[in-house]
């Protein structure tokens, strides 16, 4: 085995290859004449080797100094310093360096069967002639330059202070390796402003490939640092990684990622990857120097390094965690724009994001649960307290989802990023995480958002809106009263009818309390089993009170009007437990009139694995007393007594109205055995 030591005397870094076997070199580049001798010492300061060499020899055409030491002497301790002395002292780099004759480097590591080295004078660091190439440019400027670039790109090459030790070597080794054809040499003082002028063309013609360009492009800001820059990167192989496992697939083409502080680099490159023309420089320049965080579309992303979404530690896993919570959330955004619009001259105009990717809740809300479910699934964060959080957020906005559907409506409400994601939350719960990426396939497809979201989610965005003020215990019918409180319609139209009715309910005020409840109680006594009563403590018992009053007592036309207004915005749906491959269609029928009220066939869509779900306009149905499933294509019903019928049917009560949404009312799930005319046996 043979290794080789280098020192980098005057930022010369010049791997060579061993003359022979068991020996490690210690080699130098240097000027003729001189007499150099190499000593070496581990953890303890005891020397370990010294040797001494005053013969040049020619490699790659340079003069190379070179000491050849016995592996055994380095393998007996780990080497923790070695130190090279020009006994002559006669060594132009040292000459004027007060009295100066050599340089050490105490912090020796061995990388690839190589020990490479970041030295540093004893008595001071020695000045750089210029190399000649670059007008102007001393080998520090263009030593400084590469680690500059090589940072931008994704190359670790430690901290830009244009001296070249073993993290740059290995960075630009590294970088030259991912590249396409010859045009990097061997990276060395004579070598270092050629590299700088031909990464700046390369990453200008944008033909620079960085470390992991099978996921994306990386670009680091001159601010950013190598710790940065490797979260970075890990974050994005961790974000696509999950991204496969969930949706499938990630990005199919590579992205560009910006990565920095500096607000006007990143309205450079913003410029520049857009083609979008100085004129909107300025505002770019004020955007990122706000650093409110990630900003992505069509093959991109930018990143303000210093934002606290980026930077913080909001969930207590660390720093690389909340990192790749950031990008996890861009990249989300990345992933719609190609799903969904395809092309960077369709993105980003900010002005039709409804008809390109749909509603801006789902647009941001997707896109912050996919960040969350990622840190909750890889055990980074408790997902269910960072819900159960955002629920309790979410409950608070009076803003409807409907009205923030745009970016202007999103953007008014100061807690939407809360309400988007919860509305993203029970979407991923009802029809798989997958759909969330699965609706901006739709939309790629051509389909107008309003189709896509059903055919990815199983139900219209008006019954998700209804489900989704449901579970938050919303009513629709919230309204702000003269004194700035909410007051809800459907609790006015309660209090009026029980008023009507005898029954002292208080003021109709749309806030009802024990007065309202004593009432509601004084009525259940006084119409003993006309009805099982529920309390009428939230909007589903309200709305269900206000129809079942109305709809059993002559009112005044106030109170009818309200029980109208409230019946024509409702929705009735019916579950179903049945065979997914069953056709069927369902009947309300009016008993009186033995009158089909309102019917509808299959195809019906899925809520969840186990659930069909049917829908109707509430004042469709509102005569109705029997709801019957009707088979068709030679399905039968099986029924409770084993025999096989063409249909199963259930009487309507009030009971099954209330426990109901707010503006929906649900049957409990009805489960209906059928038979395939083919399988000839019953199925769940």
């Amino acid at each position: 085995m043979h290794r080789t030591f280098v020192v980098a005397l005057g930022v010369l870094l010049l791997p060579v290859m061993p003359a022979a076997a068991d020996n490690f070199e210690f080699t130098v580049a240097g000027e003729p004449g001189l007499t150099l001798n190499v000593v070496g010492y581990d953890s303890t300061g005891r020397q370990m080797f010294e040797a001494t060499t005053s013969k040049p020899e020619q490699r790659d055409g340079k003069d190379i100094y070179i000491v050849r030491v016995d592996e055994k002497i380095l393998n007996s301790a780990p080497l923790s310093r070695w130190c090279v002395e020009d006994l002559g002292g006669t060594w132009s780099l040292l000459a004027d360096k007060d009295g100066a004759t050599g340089l050490c480097d105490d912090d020796p590591s061995e990388t690839r069967g190589s020990y490479g080295f970041k030295a540093t004078s004893v008595l001071g660091a020695a000045e750089q002639p210029d190399d000649g190439i670059l007008p102007g440019m001393s080998v520090a400027e263009a030593s400084a330059c590469v680690q500059e670039k090589l940072n931008l790109l994704g190359f670790d090459a430690g901290s830009v202070d244009g001296q070249m030790g073993r993290r740059t070597f290995d960075a630009a080794i590294a970088f030259a390796t991912a590249q396409d054809g010859d045009a990097y040499p061997e990276l060395s003082n004579e070598t270092a402003a050629q590299w700088c002028a031909t990464m700046l063309a390369a990453i200008e013609g944008d033909v620079a490939r960085g470390p992991s360009d099978d996921l994306a492009r990386y670009r680091f800001g001159p601010d950013i640092e190598g710790a940065i820059a490797r979260d970075t990167r890990a974050g994005i192989a961790a974000v696509d990684e999950y991204f496969r496992k969930v949706f499938g697939a990630a990005l199919t083409a590579p992205g560009t990622i910006y990565v920095s502080s500096d607000a006007d680099w990143l309205a450079d490159a913003y410029v520049a990857h857009l083609k979008a023309g100085q004129g909107i420089r300025g505002g770019k320049v004020e955007w990122f120097s706000g650093c409110h965080g990630g900003e992505a579309g069509y093959g991109f992303m930018f990143m303000c390094a210093k934002a606290d979404v980026f930077s913080g530690d909001w969930f207590g896993a660390g720093v690389p965690a909340q990192r790749s919570f950031a990008l996890a959330h861009e990249y989300f955004h990345m992933l719609q724009y190609e799903r969904a619009v395809g092309s960077l001259a369709g993105c980003c105009s900010g002005v039709n994001t409804l008809e390109m990717l749909g509603p801006q809740w789902l647009v941001e809300g997707a896109a912050e649960y996919i960040a969350f479910r990622m840190l909750g699934d890889n055990g980074a964060m408790d997902l269910q307290r960072e819900v159960d959080w955002h629920t309790q957020k979410a409950g608070e906005v009076s803003t409807p989802l409907v009205k923030m559907e745009t970016r202007e409506g999103y953007y008014a409400e100061e807690r939407a990023s809360s309400s988007g994601m919860i509305a993203a939350h029970l979407l991923a719960e009802s029809s798989g995480l997958a759909s969330l990426a699965q609706f901006y396939d739709e939309i790629g497809a051509g389909k107008d958002w309003e189709v896509a979201f059903q055919d990815a989610f199983g139900l219209t965005p008006a019954e998700f809106y209804a489900s989704y003020d449901r579970q938050l215990g919303k009513s629709p019918n919230l309204a702000q009263g003269s004194d700035g409180a909410l007051v809800d319609s459907s609790a006015k139209c309660v209090q009026a009818a029980l008023n009507e009715l005898g029954f002292d309910a208080g003021s109709v005020d749309g806030k009802p309390g024990a007065q309202t409840q004593a009432a509601l109680d004084d009525y259940s006594a006084a119409h003993p089993g006309q009805a099982r009563m529920p309390r009428v403590d939230n909007a589903i018992a309200q709305n269900s009170w206000c129809l079942y009053l109305s709809a059993n007592h002559d009112l005044t036309e106030e109170v009818k009007t309200m029980a109208d207004e409230l019946a024509g915005k409702a929705r009735f749906q019916v579950a179903l437990n049945i065979d997914p491959d069953a056709p069927f269609s369902v009947t309300f029928v009016d008993e009186a009139t033995r009158q089909n009220v309102y019917q509808f066939a299959t195809p019906v869509e899925y809520l969840t694995s186990s659930e069909r779900f049917v829908g109707a306009n509430y004042s469709d149905i509102r005569d109705a007393e029997t709801i019957c499933v009707v088979m068709m294509e030679g399905w039968e019903v099986i029924g409770q007594d084993g025999k096989i019928y063409p249909l199963s049917c259930t009487r309507l009560a009030f009971e099954m109205f209330s426990t109901v949404e707010p503006h929906t009312g649900r049957i409990p799930e009805l489960t209906i055995n059928v038979r395939a005319p083919s399988k000839g046996n019953g199925l769940q």
